[in-house]
């Protein structure tokens, strides 16, 4: 887009945005199987039967060598000799992003809002530039920054084949190098890493990373790794694909000098080199962002905080197109204005300073912003989460109160408090009537999805409640009508949340009026 002229704001969950239409889903290309099948043909005059013989013919497409495209901006830099043309800033099996809506145009500026520097955490929360990633419905596994994938019988090794070609935001090639730092160097230097992720230390053994090839790393379990490949496909697996090598090794002892490293920390104030290292190194998340650092995203941190707004530009070396051939993104830049809280992020997007955003967008502003839409210039998008529900109860069945653990931990007791909720009441008085009571489930479109859970105990049942509660041994009271602990202590539990995301302090009260009926004090905080 020459300029972002229709504001939309959207209740949507980004992951891996490519740009505004964007969705994630690499195609493959197809294969047409053209198969002859056997016939009998019976010629009567003669009675004569002849039989063709079965041909199988493969017939494959003749590849198309895609014309790639390039953003206006970019198109100037290669005029001036300042960037390469963009087929030699490809890799030469680009990822092909699916388009959800329409083919994009390039141009414009994302506006967003945040309510901190640390609020921002763009490389997880909008890129998602993972080994691999999850499908548009969150069913499958499918490559991403890899090229493909394979996993042994066991389960114990990961075979990863990269995209050759690919390149870092500095013009540096992408490689096997760049995967093994994270489990290599950085996990294997106990200053940088003092604790090991259990998630790559199975069957008590640390995982085994290796370099095959320049494009080809293994990796080796020390279990079957049931989880690994989804594990990879999450924001928990985020260093996997963003640790530059030979960006990091300056910083790093057994590539540079440690005495060197150490005055560098010095000078920048540091009292241990891995802190210089760790500062350097690590991703945009707040105040924690280096401009210097070359990466494989989107857009690349260009204007750190605290000036506003913090500014990110398009990465010229980005790896993905759609399906017309136009490097992505769409979107020349990404800008977020930081503001005092989730209050003043909903009023600004109300007034239309938003493009688009999910973050802070509570739903108890749904009908101001349905009333302000034509002010605003902007749509509102119903987005089905991957999961029903972001209102839940935890009981903390950890806690340290060795009375209160075990009764946390009491299935009974779960049950007890989920049929003592009038579900009703919190979705008309909160949710404006828009939903309807579930338990915690996958959405009744996927495939997962199981009814008997999702159903199971959503009517409020107080006799059947507090049946449970007295089979546990919580049946004496007190003068007020509570329930007491086996050592004779109120039985209070405590409600506290977050005020930034949604309306649980309204909740909360529900559920505190709602459990008074079971003789169970719950104090909101």
């Amino acid at each position: 887009m020459s300029q972002l002229t229709r504001r939309d704001f959207l209740r949507a969950t980004v992951i891996a945005a490519a740009g505004v239409a964007a969705a994630s889903c690499a195609q493959p290309t197809p294969q047409i199987i053209e198969r002859e099948v056997p016939v009998e043909r019976v010629v009567k005059e003669t009675v004569v039967v002849e039989k063709e013989v079965a041909v199988e013919k493969v017939v494959t497409p003749t590849p198309v060598i895609m014309k790639y495209n390039e953003a206006p901006m970019l198109a100037g830099l290669v005029q001036t000799g300042q960037l390469p043309p963009v087929d030699e800033r490809l890799p030469d099996e680009p990822m092909v992003q699916f388009v959800a809506e329409e083919i994009g145009q390039y141009g414009g500026t994302w506006h967003r809002l945040a309510s901190g520097p640390g609020d921002i955490r763009t490389p997880d929360r909008l890129m998602g530039n993972n080994l691999v990633h999850w499908d548009f419905f969150g069913t499958e596994v499918y490559p991403n920054v890899a090229k493909s994938y394979q996993v042994s019988p066991d389960g114990k090794e990961i075979l990863i084949s990269l995209r050759k070609g690919m390149k870092w935001s500095d013009g540096e090639p992408f490689g096997a190098d760049d995967v093994l730092w994270w489990p290599v160097h950085h996990l294997g230097n106990e200053e940088v890493s003092p604790s090991y992720p259990t998630w790559v230390n199975l069957g008590g053994e640390r995982m085994k990373a290796e370099k095959l090839d320049e494009h080809t790393v293994r990796f080796t379990l020390g279990a079957p790794g049931g989880v690994f490949l989804l594990q990879l496909a999450t924001q928990l697996a985020m260093p996997l694909t963003i640790y530059p090598q030979h960006y990091c090794k300056q910083f790093f002892p057994g590539f540079t000098d440690k005495a060197e490293i150490e005055k560098k920390a010095k000078d920048a104030g540091f009292e241990f080199w891995y802190q210089l290292y760790n500062s350097l190194t690590a991703t945009y998340s707040g105040a924690k962002s280096n401009v210097d650092l070359p990466v494989i995203h989107q857009w690349m941190l260009t204007v750190p905080p605290p000036r506003q707004p913090v500014v990110m530009e398009r990465n010229p070396y980005y790896w993905k197109v759609d399906p017309e051939g136009n490097q992505l993104p769409y979107i020349d830049r990404v800008e977020h204005m930081i503001v005092a809280g989730s209050d003043q992020i909903n009023l600004r997007a109300i007034q239309g300073e938003v493009d688009m955003q999910l973050r802070h967008m509570t739903f108890d502003n749904y009908p101001i912003f349905m009333e302000n839409r034509d002010k605003g210039d902007y749509r509102i998008l119903s987005w089905p989460r991957g999961y029903l529900t972001d209102s839940m109860i935890i009981p903390h069945v950890g806690r340290q109160d060795e009375v209160l653990r075990p009764i946390l931990g009491d299935k009974r007791f779960h049950w007890a408090l989920s049929l003592g909720i009038n579900r009703q009441e919190i979705i008309d008085a909160v949710f404006l009537g828009v939903t309807e009571p579930t338990q915690i489930a996958p959405l009744p479109a996927s495939p997962y999805y199981w009814e008997e859970a999702a159903k199971n105990m959503l009517e409020r049942d107080l006799p059947r409640a507090n049946a449970y509660l007295d089979e546990m041994g919580l049946d004496k009271l007190d003068a007020a009508g509570y329930r007491l602990r086996p050592d004779g202590q109120r039985l209070t539990l405590f409600f506290e949340y977050a005020p930034i995301f949604g309306p649980w302090g309204p909740i909360g009260e529900l559920l505190s009026a709602q459990w008074r009926d079971l003789g169970i004090e719950l104090q909101v905080r």
